[in-house]
């Protein structure tokens, strides 16, 4: 288990024959035990195994890493918070399925390691698996497509969004709500749009830097989405 508290600070506890709670060693703790003294900006337990952002943008692992799942280039359990690489970018992590990892920084570039046996890398590959993070370059990379939908005469901007963006559409178009989810899925924000209206602003300026994902909506129809970059 892993916890953060209003400071900052990472706690675990529980079952750590891997090294997961992150105290030195490869028992659990009955008890919440401090992950190093530092502050975090996000962490992930996984499948025996555990992740976190320090809050200056460095990622670290610990847990089993029997298929490389860590991403620190070796196959060695860990029973401490070990760095992985030495970006300071990193932005959100998630330790998604048993032994494989995605993690994005913060200029929206998305990177996958540990295990690839069911294609979970998302990158036209099987079977071929990293120790270490591997840039998903068919994910999340701005083109004009994402700011604007010819098709259905919607322009988004600006993109990557500082405080607010705007949307804006045809008048021969309806569009009457918008929502703003996370890459968990998670809705954050939702709005309708007053009747005759065709444009319309969304605030951002209280959400960290990421990627978003917005969808359009028409009497409660989806019609479209951009993906959004907050920096």
């Amino acid at each position: 288990m892993l916890a953060q508290k209003t400071d900052g600070t990472l706690w675990g506890w529980g079952s750590g024959s891997y090294g997961q709670v992150g105290n030195g060693e490869f028992s659990g703790s009955l008890t919440p035990f401090q992950v190093t003294t530092d502050t975090w900006k996000d962490f992930a337990a996984g499948s025996l195994r555990s992740y976190g952002i320090k809050t200056d943008g460095t990622l670290w692992a610990w847990g089993r890493n029997q298929e490389g799942q860590l991403g620190d280039g070796t196959f060695e359990n860990r029973n401490v918070p070990t760095q992985i690489g030495t970006d300071n970018n990193w932005d959100r992590i998630y330790a998604g399925g048993n032994t494989t990892t995605v993690g994005v920084k913060s200029d929206g570039s998305v990177w996958v390691w540990g295990t690839n046996d069911f294609g979970q890398f998302g990158n036209g590959t099987l079977n071929q698996g990293s120790t270490v993070p591997l840039q998903n370059n068919a994910l999340c990379t701005l083109s004009i497509s994402d700011v604007d939908n010819p098709e259905l005469n919607v322009t988004f901007w600006p993109n990557p969004v500082t405080d607010a963006a705007y949307l804006k559409w045809s008048v021969d178009y309806s569009i009457d709500q918008w929502r703003l989810y996370d890459l968990r899925g998670q809705l954050l924000l939702e709005e309708k749009v007053p009747t005759n209206s065709f444009e319309t602003k969304i605030s951002m300026e209280h959400l960290p830097q990421g990627i978003y994902m917005l969808t359009l909506w028409s009497n409660n129809e989806y019609i479209s989405y951009f993906k959004v970059v907050k920096k």
